[in-house]
């Protein structure tokens, strides 16, 4: 079977016409923040930082514009497609209808194949990408928490499509509800796993998970429920035009690490925080969810 590498070295991010919080996805997004300024201005010119960023770094970047004023989570392109190492795409599943509209766009290249789970929406059935699957590809599973946002039904289906092993877990917030995606409890680099294990109730799933990922050699990175609701878990290692792997993180993250976890994080990769501090209050995500792979 053919070694697929863990990290991308192209990513697509998309530029929203007007970002502002998304009164769609609040109820269901305890991460997300209601609208109390107008912070739109500021959320792009944090978007432009990131770019240039990614871009100085030598992370090939392919950067589209969504014109449509009333599609706010554009600039999350990872919820509703994944690109994949045969060149082949998946399309998602959104629960909320206003975001179903981001798909109104052109993709940055013609895929080998496509594989549409969109219809699903009208069986009130919903898989948000890789913000409710986060991919060990070495290992072929896909792990994910179950939540309104992520049917384990349809995790399967990806998983066939993919021959991938489907890693099924549960995770609530302080307040007991489920956490929206999967890509804010946890983070799989190349030999590594950043997670936040006390956001995960269920005594049985944490043992899973770490048998899981210690007899695939990870490295067991813990972070606490606090570094997790500043986005700790929601990072993003990629691989640049010189071979250099780069951990993406927010700088509301990176504040929230300890020099120990910082340490840990750079024995398997530099590590690059970017301030989107604007984008995390009114979108409830940060820059992992800002990122399209395309391997």
């Amino acid at each position: 079977m053919q070694q697929l590498s863990q990290n991308a070295g192209m990513v697509w991010m998309v530029k929203p016409a007007l970002f502002f919080s998304n009164p769609e996805t609040v109820a269901s997004n305890s991460f997300q923040k209601s609208d109390t300024a107008n912070l739109h201005e500021q959320a792009m010119l944090e978007f432009d930082r990131m770019t240039d960023t990614l871009i100085l770094n030598k992370i090939h970047i392919i950067i589209s514009e969504n014109e449509d004023e009333k599609a706010p989570d554009a600039i999350f392109p990872n919820n509703w497609i994944s690109f994949h190492h045969d060149k082949s795409i998946i399309k998602y599943p959104m629960m909320a209808e206003n975001r179903r509209r981001e798909r109104n766009i052109d993709l940055p290249f013609f895929p080998d194949r496509v594989v549409d789970f969109t219809s699903f929406e009208n069986e009130g059935m919903f898989l948000e990408g890789t913000g409710s699957i986060v991919f060990d590809h070495i290992h072929r599973k896909a792990y994910a928490s179950e939540s309104v946002r992520t049917d384990f039904s349809l995790l399967s289906m990806v998983c066939d499509e993919l021959n991938y092993t489907p890693v099924r877990f549960s995770a609530v917030d302080k307040n007991g509800l489920a956490i929206y995606h999967t890509n804010v409890i946890m983070h799989i680099g190349y030999g590594y796993v950043v997670i936040a294990l006390d956001a995960i109730p269920s005594l049985e799933d944490r043992d899973f998970l770490v048998n899981s990922f210690t007899e695939d050699g990870l490295e067991i990175i813990l972070i606490s429920m606090e570094q997790m609701e500043s986005f700790a878990g929601n990072m993003l290692q990629l691989i640049n035009a010189e071979g250099e792997r780069i951990t993406v993180c927010s700088m509301t993250a990176f504040d929230s690490l300890s020099l120990d976890q910082v340490e840990l994080l750079q024995s398997h990769s530099s590590l690059l925080p970017i301030d989107v501090s604007a984008i995390e209050l009114l979108g409830g995500g940060s820059v992992r969810c800002m990122i399209a792979e395309i391997f």
